[in-house]
Parts: structure tokens; C-alpha cells; sequence
């Protein structure tokens, strides 16, 4: 009795072991708040460990991800929510009118009979003016008139109202409204212009060499002359800013799709030294194979992935988590760059090598996009990943490694010739383009996504169906041997069996290659887009902080620089990716094209061999007559 309790005792403090493992590796080590996660599990069902069933804690974490993002703190989430009730309770405050009081009844009757005497209206005689009020008001007239001409020859796009508690944005507003209609309205000026002024339709546009920037309205007093106009985006829920909602045309005036004022300069920063992935020619890697590790019952087992690195020669084993670790320190060591996105780790169970092939596949490739940048592969510690295999080592390096803390200051960051080349001038039309096109195809891919995903499960379904009907045909054969002089027939039917059950194992093959070279495809480019539009939207919210500060002194400088280093390699590292990925896309479906090629020769040779058989039956069967 004591011995059975004491080995309950056991497992229980075993499977209590595993279950802070598995927190401590999903939680805390991909920087999630320990205290975040306390009270969402209190608030699901309790917070005893205990309480909860290995897969329940499984399912329990993936929900906990997709909610709340890694380094999201309680205090945040807090706030938010603090500040959603007090924005949620102002929207259904009603302001209460007050009623009027009832008047008393001798007071209301004293009212109907109490005539009150008509005034006559009294006439006010204007005071006439001095004559130099009456020149100031001529020489305001035709101000009027000159500004009107400037807010019609403008583009009302780029017209910008500031407004310190709001992102500042393009707008047409009813002012600018009314002026146009009283021009138009208008037959003759009141106040004609003088004969030097050069005359414009309000609705053509003045020769390049006069046209004037958009208006800013801003106060005299403290504006700072520059020739760079301040332009900001629309707010957007999904980029955080946006351009204008009218659509954006290539033209001869930004054909270069640089914009609009700014300045281009250096800033000194750290040389990035040459590793010896950066010196050899056309790096590869390939993901060759996974294993299951059996950590034993104090830990739930693992997927460890073999890593080749071409033509280096370099092999190395590596589970998830240290993959999630190398983009960690990417993102912290080069800031600015795009860093390829890592497919979501799944639940373990009964499906674990089922994802751990599709995972293999979007493994590789999330390598193979870091080794496409020239900055990345003179990290030190992406080196240290892809050669050492010393397990002792390798351990050592990765707690040095967790230690690692985004760079700051512009002078700390890396470089290939000493130098940061930023500038300030607005790309917002290159921008907008981008974002356009990454918005469209990201929409697409996913759609594609779901499609194959279909096309797949249809291509199993007919494997299926094909491999019953082989059955059936095995049990007619098996039937026709009741006959001894039926022989023939059975053979007919048993090689119909064999092509049908090679046949159903074509299209279950068939459907795994969709899976793999199109569904899988589309689902890391869809995370992508997704990696690429937070590059933009990090230099959306950088610009709009700049034209926000631009005017004064405190931090201007260190803004600028700031959002000069995004603007320059934001828009530099989409082309990058986008060009990539042209290059990416041809290699991977001229391998699709070949493995097809190769796939529907297996079936013709099928075909061909029950061809044979059945000529073959034939003839015998006509000698026996």
C-alpha cells in the first residue's frame, strides 16, 4: 500500500516537473510575462498546475500566444484594458438636460394676459471709415484673392492641418470646399490681378518651373524654414499610417519614387566584420532530416532538426527553440533589417511528426532568407549555430547569447563601410506602392493557401476511394478461383487490383506534392508579407513621430536620425526581399516542374505494364478456343 502511493506520489511530481518545463520553454524563454500568463490561467480555470492535463496546458499556451504578443507586459495589458473602459464608458455617458421648472399658476396665468408692447427696430448708422482702413481692406481683398488662386492651383491632397493630439493626414476639408465653389461661382473678380502677375486656369497647372509646394498651415511665429513640407499619413488599423486614399499613379514627376524635401547624409556606426559564411560563395541550407528525442519522464520528448550547411560542409542538430533564439538575436543585433519569419511552433501529441515535416520545409527556408542578406551573414552567432556541434559548447554560447539586448544608439549599429546612409526625404508614393502590393498579394496568398489545402484533402479523398475500390476488386479475383477453368478472369481481375492500389498510392503522393510545393509556398509567404509590412509600419510610425517633433529643439536631432536610418533601409529591404523572392518562386516551381515530370512517369509506367498484361491474357485466352 505505501508502495503504490509512494509511486503515485512519484509520477505526479514527475508529470508536475514536465509541465513547468514545457511553461518554463514556451513562456519564459520566448519572452512571454510569467505574470501575464499567471492571471490568464486564473481566469481560464485556476492557477494550480495540477489542475490542469498536459494538452489542456498545450492548448491553454497556444491561446495565450495567439492573444498577446512576446515581451507584452501585465502593466500594458492593464492600461489597455484600463484605458478601453474609460473610452467605452464615455461613449454611453448621455448628458443630462435640464428640465425647465414648471411656473406656478398665478405666475403662468399673469403671463397669457400681460401684452407686451411692440418695439419699433432701431436703425443703426454705419460710422464711416478712415481712408487708410478702407486701403487696408482693399490690399486684404486681394490677399484673399491670391490665396484662393494658391489653394486652387495646389493639390488638395497635399494641403496638411495639423493637429497636436492627432496623427496629421491628407485632407480636403469644407473650407478649401467653399473657396472653390465661390471662384467658380464668381464672374468677375472683385480685385483683378496686376498686369505682372502671370495668369493660370485654377484647374491647370503652372509651368514646373513655378509651381509652388503645397500650403502648410502652420503659426508664423514658431515655424522653422525649411523647403522639406511636412507630410504625414492617414492612421490605419492594420500599417498603423497610410497615404491618401486616392490612388497612386507612376508619372514622369516621381518616376525616380523618391519624394518630397528632405536631406541625405552620414552617420559613423560599426563595421561588421567578415565571417567565413560571408566569404563563401552562394551559402545553402538544407533541413535533411528530424528526429524524436526521448527525454524521459521528467520532460516531454522533442524534435531535434539536421541542419546542412553547403558548400561549407558544416552539421549540426538543432531543436525549435534554438531556431527561435537565432532570430531573437537577429532582430536585436541588426536593427532595421527584415528578419525572416518562423513558422508557429504546434502542440506535441499524436500529430508531432506531421508537423515536424511541414515544419521542416518552412525551417529551411526561413534559413535560407537569412543567408540572402549580406548583413546577416556577418553575425557571429549565426556562424556559432550552423558549425558548432560540440553539445557543451554550443550551450555555453547560447547562455551568453540569451543575454543579448537590443543595440542602442545609432553609433552602436552595424555597418558594411563605417557608415549609416540615412536621409529624410518622404518616400510616401514608393511607400504606399509597396504596401499596396503587399496587401493585395498577402490577401491572395492566403486565399491560395486555403484553396490547396482543399485540393489536397480532395487528392486524398480519391487515394482513399481508389483503394477500396482495389479491395473489391481483390474480392471479385478471390471469387473467380471457385472456378477451375476461370482462371484467366481472375488474373484480370487481380492485375486490376494491383494497378488500382498503385494507382491510389500515385494520387495520396500527389496530394502531399500540392501540400508541399504549393500550400506550404503560399503559407510562408503569406508570413512575409506579414514580416515585410512590419518593416514599413515601423518607419510609418518613426516619420510621423519626426514631423510631429521636427519643429522643436529636444530630440529633434536624435528622431531624425532615427527615422532617417528606417526610412532609407526600410524601403531598400522590401525591394531586396521582393526581388528574392522572384528569384525564390522560379527556383522552387522549376523543382516542382521536375518532380512532376518524374511522378507521371511512375503512372505511365503502370499503365503501360497493365497494357502488357492484358494483351497478353488476350492472346492466351484466343489460343484456347
Amino acid at each position: 500500500m505505501d508502495s503504490s502511493s509512494d509511486e503515485e506520489d512519484y509520477l505526479e511530481a514527475a508529470e508536475r516537473n514536465a509541465k513547468r518545463n514545457f511553461l518554463k520553454e514556451e513562456i519564459v524563454d520566448m519572452n512571454y510575462d510569467p505574470h501575464l500568463f499567471t492571471k490568464f490561467i486564473e481566469n481560464a480555470k485556476a492557477a494550480d498546475i495540477d489542475a490542469w492535463t498536459f494538452d489542456e496546458l498545450s492548448d491553454l499556451v497556444r491561446e495565450f500566444k495567439n492573444k498577446y504578443r512576446a515581451g507584452q507586459t501585465l502593466e500594458e495589458v492593464d492600461e489597455q484594458m484600463r484605458i478601453e473602459k474609460e473610452k467605452e464608458k464615455r461613449l454611453y455617458e448621455i448628458p443630462i438636460k435640464k428640465k425647465p421648472q414648471p411656473l406656478e399658476e398665478n405666475q403662468q396665468q399673469s403671463n397669457k394676459n400681460e401684452k407686451k408692447p411692440k418695439e419699433k427696430p432701431k436703425i443703426i448708422e454705419p460710422t464711416p471709415l478712415p481712408q487708410a482702413v478702407k486701403d487696408n481692406g482693399r490690399e486684404a481683398s486681394r490677399t484673399i484673392e491670391t490665396m484662393k488662386k494658391k489653394l486652387l492651383d495646389s493639390s488638395f491632397n497635399d494641403i496638411v492641418y495639423e493637429d497636436k493630439n492627432k496623427p496629421k493626414y491628407y485632407a480636403e476639408t469644407p473650407i478649401v470646399n467653399a473657396i472653390r465653389n465661390v471662384t467658380q461661382s464668381s464672374q468677375q473678380p472683385q480685385n483683378p490681378p496686376k498686369e505682372e502677375e502671370k495668369k493660370y486656369d485654377a484647374y491647370q497647372p503652372k509651368p514646373k518651373n513655378e509651381i509652388e509646394g503645397p500650403l502648410k498651415i502652420t503659426n508664423p511665429k514658431t515655424e522653422k524654414k525649411t523647403n522639406e513640407p511636412a507630410i504625414s499619413p492617414k492612421y490605419d488599423e492594420d500599417y498603423g499610417y497610410k497615404r491618401n486614399d486616392t490612388p497612386i499613379t507612376q508619372t514622369d514627376s516621381d518616376a525616380s519614387d523618391a519624394s518630397i524635401g528632405g536631406e541625405t547624409y552620414d552617420i559613423p556606426a560599426q563595421i561588421a566584420k567578415e565571417t567565413e559564411l560571408s566569404r563563401a560563395a552562394n551559402p545553402s541550407i538544407k533541413i535533411s532530416s528530424f528526429e524524436i528525442i526521448e527525454a524521459g519522464i521528467f520532460s516531454s520528448n522533442y524534435l531535434v532538426y539536421k541542419v546542412v550547411t553547403g558548400p561549407l560542409g558544416w552539421e549540426v542538430k538543432r531543436r525549435y527553440s534554438e531556431f527561435a533564439l537565432l532570430r531573437e538575436v537577429l532582430a536585436n543585433s541588426y536593427p532595421g533589417y527584415y528578419i525572416p519569419p518562423l513558422p508557429q511552433k504546434k502542440a506535441t501529441g499524436k500529430t508531432l511528426e506531421m508537423n515536424a515535416i511541414k515544419r521542416q520545409k518552412f525551417l529551411q527556408r526561413y534559413m535560407n532568407s537569412i543567408l540572402a542578406n549580406p548583413m546577416l551573414k556577418r553575425c557571429t552567432f549565426l556562424v556559432q549555430f550552423l558549425k558548432e556541434s560540440n553539445l557543451s559548447e554550443w550551450k555555453s554560447i547560447k547562455s551568453q547569447n540569451k543575454k543579448v539586448k537590443k543595440l542602442e544608439g545609432l553609433k552602436t549599429y552595424p555597418s558594411f563601410d563605417g557608415y549609416l546612409h540615412c536621409n529624410t526625404i518622404d518616400h510616401t508614393p514608393i511607400v504606399a506602392k509597396i504596401n499596396d502590393h503587399l496587401s493585395y498579394s498577402e490577401a491572395i496568398k492566403k486565399k491560395l493557401k486555403r484553396h490547396f489545402e482543399s485540393v489536397v484533402d480532395d487528392f486524398l479523398k480519391i487515394s482513399t476511394s481508389l483503394a477500396e475500390s482495389a479491395d473489391l476488386l481483390k474480392e471479385l479475383a478471390d471469387v473467380q478461383s471457385i472456378l477451375n477453368f476461370n482462371t484467366d478472369q481472375q488474373y484480370v481481375y487481380d492485375s486490376l487490383n494491383e494497378v488500382f492500389t498503385q494507382w491510389s498510392n500515385y494520387e495520396k503522393e500527389q496530394g502531399l506534392l500540392i501540400s508541399d510545393y504549393c500550400y506550404n509556398f503560399f503559407r510562408y509567404g503569406h508570413m512575409e508579407s506579414c514580416a515585410l509590412k512590419d518593416l514599413l509600419r515601423e518607419r510609418e510610425n518613426l516619420m510621423w513621430l519626426y514631423r510631429k517633433i521636427e519643429n522643436k529643439n529636444k530630440g529633434a536631432d536624435r528622431i531624425r536620425d532615427l527615422f532617417g536610418y528606417h526610412n532609407t533601409l526600410s524601403v531598400s529591404e522590401c525591394e531586396r526581399v521582393i526581388n528574392q523572392t522572384k528569384q525564390t518562386a522560379c527556383e522552387h516551381f522549376g523543382d516542382f516542374a521536375r518532380t512532376q515530370s518524374s511522378h507521371a512517369g511512375k503512372i505511365k509506367v503502370v499503365w503501360d505494364t497493365l497494357l502488357g498484361k492484358m494483351i497478353e491474357t488476350s492472346e492466351r485466352i484466343n489460343k484456347t478456343r
